[in-house]
């Protein structure tokens, strides 16, 4: 076949499969049954598209099949669903009672209602035979080995039961016995043999309702069992080892010879290998393993794994088992890094690491032959020696094993580091030593570390030199002059300390004199201010001391200090008397043996050029509260400045000033006392006093007392309140005006001080509220203002609400009157004056008082009416005029109504109802069903007959009925209507069954009906389930093809959902028909 042969093949079988579906589905009415067998056959059709490798088919990929097949999937669902519930959407269908063609078929929509067949057949007896073979059969025992040993048995004793032969099907109880003990059981075709449960004699005794047996007794005894001995435990070998190993067994088996497999394997399963060997049942064996064989250190398991004796083998699932670990041989070694360096009379630790189980067991042996021993319990150890030379490790026992080492470490001696020092002065030509050098030569491992004392008279100093290599010069000058002494006293090196030096030194210092300045390089003075600067000294006393000293015009001047005979020295002098910048200098400096020595030291003294002043340009002054005040003042100077005030409460302050301004925040007298820079005090002129004083605050001033006023809308005069003000002008009136809730922020501004402020009202309902809360002038912001509120209530004026529509109708009910209820807006009481013109244009005048609620009925009568309003007032004295507003007219009609005497129906019934007065009509119903969410109709007819054709089991509701003008609704439905299912019928399960009896039994069967009891029918050992509504009447018959017999049986009045029938005849068992209290399935032809 061609390529496009192939593929029209496929189309048409495709094409045909669809076909199917849709026609299977409108049998089903969708069921899901048919959804999964649909689904699952166009499954198989992509897969034999798929295998049949048709060309252009074929290249369709992976991907694209899915997404064919997920769309033919919901292809499935939806046509599934749309049958399900599309074409039974119409619950109810309305018809007229002559057109049969627009009838539900109902059998189409509910299925068949008689379910179930049942196929009696006459069997013959079955026959049984207990252990045909006639075997002696081994059970095991679970005490020997534990009860953790899982096992399986081999050959004939695999199945471990005792099988029974029977020629029947189906299950039977039968009663055996074990040792005369009786036991019970259920037989089946699958489970046809007796577990053994314990040793002893197994007999078949009895089979519920069989006779034909043939029984042979089955010996059961206990199989060979094998394990190791209790008290081995986990057996350990060491990782050097080669010995064979044996480990005990112990073995039940009534035979003599007995062959033992075992295997040794991993913890995680994989098998070394395995042997077989005899054993003797009844005695202590045996078993060898050669540890040669574990070639790996690790956990190893030796399995019992399976025993032959006779015709018996029992192979473990999960035999007795015993752990052989092996075990890694110890391992030491010295953690020496190097040559280990002994110090002279001292010791050493060499590192020793050790890996094993402890405690640990060393040999050490030292290169001279001495041999020491070692135990610990530490991985890491430290060996103590006092002897240099090389240390081996011999041997290394642990608590399991032994091994041998080649570790080895050197010890080395280490000589004391020496010290050589040489002494050389430092001297002048002038006063002789000044200071030394020592200069030293080092042995040993540095840094070093030398410790001296330098003794000059009674004072002692204790210093420490440290010396990074084997070479150092260390310097020394002496500041005093004395006789000096250098007592070193020990000195170490990196491996030895503190070793003592018994070597001194002395020399007699002669220091050139030294000369300085103390504290400061830069000072700062004020004109003719006595400046006092001290000196330190240093040298040979008596000392003289040349001093040069240059003012700011150029001009040097030099002053020679003789026979100083301390240290220190106080300089005065007081030559300031211009400003600028003054240098001090020291020039030189003589001992009294005429040493001279020059110097550079140098001291700027810095004269301010002007002494501070102060001075007001006037004495008075004004400030608001709360605020600061910047008083301006004329200075002198170097800033900043220091300022010295009293006030009047005698309180003094000094305030700090960077510009020429003083900042006042309170009001009072002040007196100006003093006034300093940064280096010197100024003068202050004599009574230098200001006053500062404070601004009066705003404030407002009014004279009404009518604070609230009530105002009709459109209807406001205007209205105006007068304001007073006391400060300084100009002034700002700050307010609120609060409309209903909603704040806006004003002002106003003032010139002169008084105000005629007028309200604006807005042309709206409601509250309008003026807030006046602050005021301020020309030297305060914003001063509260206590309480000043003024109320506006505008209230709109009354008015009538009703119908919008000229022409209103109202519905009357048996020619009664109607009211219509008109609401009054405004506030109670109202009055209102009215006309009201009847169909001939009769006019009656009506006037109504004292009105307290906002809700009038007016009363209408039936017939065409008109009513004109013409003013309202309410409660506020507020009038309006309602001679504009359009006529009311007003129309009395009668309600519609529905009536039906039926009040249960069945499906496929229709149901009639007559509607009453004027047309058309428009009728909404309801059907409230437990498959599908209740469903809502409405229907508009022109006669006054209305029916429904009836689908699905439910109820039929008629919510409302209206005409063009009316509609007649309540809470509880105009009609109502049950509507029932048709009774259903069950033959046991509802399926075609097969049941087998012996010749001379009765089968029994159930027929289920649901319904409404009483039910009519006729069985014989059957049960009927049926559905509906008792009582029933059900029909079934009982038909042999073979023999053409159909015989017809009737039950009457069931009053219970089921019933048990009996036959002891072959035949297919049917429902034919059921009836319950309602309805009845079939249907009779003229329904």
């Amino acid at each position: 076949m061609d390529a496009v042969s192939k593929r029209q093949v496929a189309a048409a079988f495709f094409i045909f499969l669809q076909s199917l579906k849709i026609s299977e589905c409108k049998k089903e009415n969708g069921s899901n049954d048919w959804l999964l067998r649909f689904s699952i056959l166009d499954a198989l059709c992509c897969l034999v598209l798929y295998i049949m490798r048709i060309p252009r088919l074929q290249n369709i990929t992976s991907r694209r099949w899915f997404l064919i097949f997920t769309l033919l999937i919901s292809v499935n669902i939806g046509v599934h669903y749309w049958y399900s519930y599309e074409i039974k959407v119409d619950l109810v269908l309305t018809t007229h009672p002559n057109k049969t063609e627009e009838r539900i078929n109902i059998d189409n929509i509910i299925g068949d209602r008689l379910k179930g067949t049942v196929d009696v057949r006459i069997l013959p007896w079955n026959t049984f035979e207990f252990n045909p073979e006639k075997r002696n059969y081994c059970i095991h025992d679970k005490s020997f080995p534990a009860e953790s040993n899982m096992f399986k048995i081999q050959g004939k004793d695999k199945k471990n039961c005792i099988p029974i032969i029977t020629n029947g099907k189906g299950a039977w109880e039968l009663i055996y016995s074990i040792n005369s003990v009786n036991y019970t059981m259920i037989l089946t075709e699958t489970d046809n043999c007796i577990p053994l449960s314990k040793p002893g004699i197994y007999k078949l005794e009895y089979i519920k309702n069989e006779v034909k047996i043939k029984s042979n007794d089955a010996p059961v005894t206990l199989c060979p069992q094998v394990r190791f001995q209790e008290t081995t435990g986990n057996l350990e070998i060491c990782e050097l080892e080669k010995d064979q190993v044996s480990l005990p067994i112990l073995l039940k088996s009534d035979n003599s010879h007995v062959d033992l497999t075992f295997k040794l394997k991993k913890p995680s399963g994989d098998i070394l290998f395995s042997k077989e060997f005899e054993v003797v049942p009844g005695h202590v064996n045996n078993l060898f393993l050669d540890v040669g064989d574990i070639d790996q250190v690790g956990d190893y398991l030796v399995v019992l794994n399976k025993i032959i004796s006779g015709e018996h083998i029992v192979e473990y699932e999960k035999g007795d088992s015993m752990l052989v670990r092996k075990i890694q041989a110890p391992i030491g070694s010295f953690d020496c890094r190097g040559d280990v360096e002994l110090l002279l009379n001292g010791d050493v630790n060499l590192p020793i690491k050790l890996n094993g189980y402890p405690p640990f067991h060393l040999n050490i042996q030292h290169e001279s032959g001495k041999q020491f021993s070692i135990e610990t319990n530490a991985n890491n150890y430290n060996y103590n020696v006092k002897e240099s030379g090389v240390y081996f490790i011999k041997e290394i026992k642990d608590s399991k094993c032994v091994s041998n080492s080649d570790s080895i470490c050197t010890v080395v001696d280490v000589p004391k580091p020496t010290i050589e020092i040489r002494f050389e002065r430092i001297s002048s030509s002038c006063s002789g030593d000044q200071g030394a050098d020592f200069y030293f030569s080092l042995t040993g491992k540095g840094p070093w570390s030398i410790e001296f004392e330098e003794i000059h008279g009674n004072r002692r100093d204790r210093r420490i030199i440290n010396i990074p290599s084997h070479s150092y010069v260390y310097k020394t000058f002496p500041k005093n002059s004395g006789v000096y002494r250098y007592q070193f006293i020990k000195f170490s090196d990196s491996r030895y300390l503190n070793i003592p030096l018994d070597q001194s030194f002395e020399q007699e210092i002669h220091p050139l004199p030294e000369a300085s300045f103390l504290g400061p390089t830069q000072i700062n003075k004020c004109l003719n201010e006595d400046l006092q600067v001290p000196i330190s000294l240093i040298g040979n006393f008596p000392l003289s001391l040349s001093i040069q000293t240059l003012d700011p015009s150029g001009k040097i001047n030099l002053t020679k200090l003789n026979d100083i005979n301390q240290n220190e020295l106080i300089f005065k002098t007081n030559i300031f008397n211009i400003g600028g910048v003054y240098s001090l200098s020291l020039i030189e400096v003589k001992d009294k043996d005429g040493c001279l020595r020059r110097l550079s030291n140098l001291l700027e003294v810095k004269i301010n050029k002007k002494i501070p002043s102060i001075s007001l340009e006037k004495s008075e002054f004004w400030i608001s509260e709360g605020r600061f005040l910047n008083i301006p003042v004329n200075l002198s100077g170097e800033g900043p400045w220091k300022v010295g005030l009293i006030k009047d409460s005698g309180i003094y302050r000094e305030i700090e000033l960077k510009s020429s301004s003083l900042l006042i925040s309170e009001a009072g007298s002040y007196k100006i006392v003093s006034i300093s820079d940064e280096h010197c005090k100024g003068t202050v002129e004599p009574n230098l006093e200001f006053n500062v004083f404070l601004h009066p605050k705003p404030k407002l001033l009014y004279s009404f007392n009518q604070t609230s006023f009530m105002h009709c809308l459109n209807s406001i005069n205007k209205i105006s309140v007068k304001f007073d003000f006391i400060g300084s002008s100009p002034f700002t009136l700050h307010y609120k005006i609060v409309i209903n809730g909603k704040v806006k922020e004003m002002e106003t501004f003032v010139k002169d001080k008084f105000l005629e402020f007028y309200f604006s009202i807005p042309s709206i309902d409601g509250n309008v509220e003026y807030q006046f809360t602050h005021l301020s002038d020309a030297n305060y912001e914003k001063i509260p203002i206590d309480n000043i509120k003024i109320l506006h209530q505008v209230t709109s004026p009354p008015s009538i609400v009703f119908p919008s529509s000229t022409k209103k109708f109202y519905c009357i009910e048996e020619q009664l009157d109607e009211t219509e209820v008109i609401t009054l807006v405004g506030k109670p009481p109202f009055s209102m004056s009215l006309s009201i013109f009847d169909k001939n244009g009769l006019e009656s005048f009506e006037s109504f008082k004292n009105i307290n609620s906002n809700k009038f009925a007016l009363l209408i009568r039936p017939g065409m009416s008109s009513v004109k309003f013409h003013n309202v007032t309410d409660g506020n004295s507020c009038v309006s005029t309602l001679e504009n507003y359009e006529l009311l007219k007003i129309h009395g009609i009668e309600k519609p109504f529905i009536f039906s005497d039926q009040t249960d129906a069945c499906i496929g019934d229709i149901l009639g109802f007559t509607l009453g007065g004027a047309g058309p009509w428009t009728i909404k119903y309801e059907f409230q069903t437990l498959q599908k969410p209740s469903t809502v109709k409405t229907e508009s007819l022109s006669t006054n007959k209305f029916y429904v054709h009836t689908a699905f089991p439910g109820t039929l509701s008629i919510v409302s009925i209206c005409n063009q003008f009316c509609c007649s609704e309540s809470k509880s439905p105009l009609a109502k209507v049950h509507i029932h299912d048709l009774p259903l019928g069950v033959l046991e399960t509802g399926k075609d069954l097969q049941k087998s009896i012996h010749e001379g039994d009765a089968v029994d069967m159930t027929i289920t009906m649901q319904g409404h009891p009483p039910f009519d029918g006729d069985a014989a050992n059957m049960t009927i389930t049926m559905q509906g509504h008792p009582p029933f009447d059900v029909t079934y018959q009982r038909l042999v093809p073979s023999e053409n017999i159909v015989e017809t049986f009737t039950l009457g009045d069931i009053k219970e959902n089921s019933v048990n029938v009996k036959s002891t005849q072959e035949g297919i068992f049917r429902l034919v028909s059921i009836k319950d209290k309602y309805c009845q399935y079939p249907r009779k032809q003229h329904e």
